[in-house]
């Protein structure tokens, strides 16, 4: 009976504390709302904050509890926004120094109003340290490193990451590449580099989770009145084969205009076309030109455009169709190999032949749905299961190659596009050193556009090949692999005195630098040792279970490798 009872007492404190957790956060989560409804472009960003922490606690191995810890501090962090005036918060121009002084003033706002809740005193201490820099360079108080409170620098990364990725009063969103960069370059500077770390793994995944949505985006319907007045987001072309269908009916146009779907053939970072030269530049928006299903196309910056139409033996059908202002039906089998573009349109009246040599083998290549007087509708796409080799497009313009300087023990590389090609593996032996000089491509233009080192087994020794288990990628930017199923791994990376900073470190790759990568093995551990131009690397790659012969590949992102010198 004594023991019926307590187990009663026992649930019924738990479920207490369950209602008492829900009020708080009730109120906190009221409270944050009322704060931001001073300004639009906050509203939902404390919340979104608190999540994006509480993600990168549980990547960091935190506990529930600690967890939820790190979520209410990350809530509650930016309450002291009340206590900023109005008019500095709607401000759009430049800052005084004395209105900047007034915004340094909001951690401390928030610390004396969350000083009030005496049985969480963490939430105070956190909300007053949000805003320090892990380089010393933060306020209000200026500390460095670890003398932050550790939930603090969570925050400090979460806060950033949204305010990057949400629109603001005087931008748009940044870029996923550009947000990625960030967090490597702030690495040690701005952040924590653990959690900095752990923040560009989180934008990895959400990346590709967007690019899920993307393909949804991509088949909903436009209604297109002017021409280009409605484009879809762009598809993306690769070597695996395409298949694009849609129904696209007439609509009534003034004088008996032009009617008929096409296509934009274009790269920029967002996968939208633009036409302002603001947006041009900060997406990087190329357009490579435009094709009609019958095959007469623009070209703008393709090196070149051939497209050889065919009268369809539907044509009749379709123009009573047409007439009728039934929906026809249209089809695009679209593939890529290197720098050249194929596509076969498929339309009512004509079958055409599409080849496109791009600028360079560099650049991404996306389809953007159009047209003038249709509605397009029934969008489907779907990967056919074939991918392209060598020799399956007809080349129309010359190879593009950086490859011309010494070869040494290994053949010359030139990496187009993230991991497109790879060095033949070498067996890892203790004290394994290899040296390369290193060129970006002229299109590069990130920090991970850069040599990347591959731990690996397969049976060839090939990347990729039978048998392959990959255990670790590092790049020398100062990236390092996530543990994996095969390998656990740990990552440092240094900035030494004679570091340039991340531009003029672009800019030498772009010039060409010596590069210098060492491996170490002790029986299941392999220890990888690379520095260039100020920046030392050291990871240790612990090996699981069972493993073949461990080896070593170069690869990279938009770069070339030459002299290859294996000691």
């Amino acid at each position: 009976m004594f023991d019926l009872m307590g187990s009663g007492k026992v649930k019924e404190l738990q479920e207490e504390k369950k209602s008492i957790k829900r009020l708080f956060d009730q109120t906190a989560r009221a409270f944050v709302t009322a704060v931001e409804q001073r300004d639009p472009f906050s509203q939902g960003h404390s919340a979104r904050t608190a999540d994006y922490a509480r993600r990168i606690a549980a990547a960091a191995g935190k506990t529930e509890d600690e967890c939820d810890a790190v979520y209410y501090s990350a809530l509650l962090h930016d309450v002291g926004m009340i206590g900023i005036p109005d008019s500095l918060i709607a401000k759009t121009g430049g800052l005084s120094d004395e209105e900047r002084q007034i915004l340094r003033k909001k951690p401390i706002y928030s610390s004396e109003i969350l000083s009030s809740i005496r049985e969480y005193p963490y939430l105070r201490e956190d909300a007053l340290h949000s805003h320090e820099r892990y380089n010393g360079e933060g306020y209000p108080s200026g500390l460095k490193g670890k003398e932050i409170p550790e939930t603090a620098r969570i925050i400090a990364v979460a806060d950033a990451y949204d305010t990057m990725i949400s629109p603001q009063r005087f931008r748009d969103p940044l870029p996923y590449q550009y947000v990625r960069e960030e967090f490597i370059k702030e690495s040690g500077g701005q952040f924590d580099p653990d959690f900095a770390r752990i923040m560009v793994q989180i934008i990895d995944e959400d990346h590709a989770e967007h690019e899920q949505q993307v393909i949804k985006q991509a088949e909903e319907e436009l209604l297109c009145r002017e021409y280009r007045d409605k484009v879809s987001v762009g598809i993306s072309i690769t070597r695996d084969v395409k298949r694009l269908r849609f129904t696209a009916t007439p609509q009534d146009a003034p004088d008996g205009g032009f009617s008929a779907p096409s296509i934009i053939l274009f790269d920029a970072i967002d996968r939208h076309v633009h036409t302002d030269p603001e947006s041009i530049e900060a997406y990087q928006y190329m357009e490579y030109g435009e094709v009609w299903f019958d095959g007469h196309f623009v070209s703008t910056a393709a090196r070149n455009i051939e497209a050889t139409p065919m009268e369809s033996m539907a044509a009749a059908a379709a123009e009573d169709m047409e007439q009728a202002g039934q929906l026809a039906v249209y089809d695009i089998t679209a593939m890529r190999y290197e720098d050249h573009v194929s596509l076969k349109m498929i339309g009512p009246t004509h079958v055409t032949d599409v080849i496109v040599a791009l600028p360079n083998k560099t650049k991404a290549c996306y389809i953007g749905l159009t047209g003038e007087n249709c509605h397009i509708k029934d969008v489907s796409i779907q990967k056919t299961g074939e991918r392209v080799k060598e020799g399956d497009i007809r080349k129309i313009a010359a190879e593009i190659s950086y490859l011309g300087r010494m070869e040494s023990d290994l053949p010359n590389l030139q990496i187009d596009r993230t991991r497109s090609a790879h060095t033949i593996g070498k067996p890892i032996s203790d004290g394994l050193r290899i040296e390369f000089h290193t060129m970006s491509l002229p299109t590069a233009n990130l920090v991970w556009h850069c040599p990347y080192v591959v731990l690996f087994s397969s049976n060839d020794k090939t990347v990729g090949g039978a048998g392959y288990r990959e255990y670790a990628v590092i790049k020398l930017s100062g990236e390092g692999s996530m543990s994996n199923e095969f390998a656990e791994n740990h990552f440092t990376m240094k900035k030494r005195a004679d570091f340039p900073g991340w531009d003029e470190w672009k800019k030498h790759n772009l010039e060409g630098m010596e590069c210098l990568v060492e491996c170490f093995k002790r029986g299941d551990k392999i220890m990888v040792r690379a520095e260039n131009l100020g920046i030392e690397i050291e990871h240790t790659t612990e090996l699981k279970g069972a493993y073949g012969e461990v080896c070593v590949s170069l690869t990279g992102d938009q770069v070339v490798l030459t002299d290859i010198r294996i000691n």
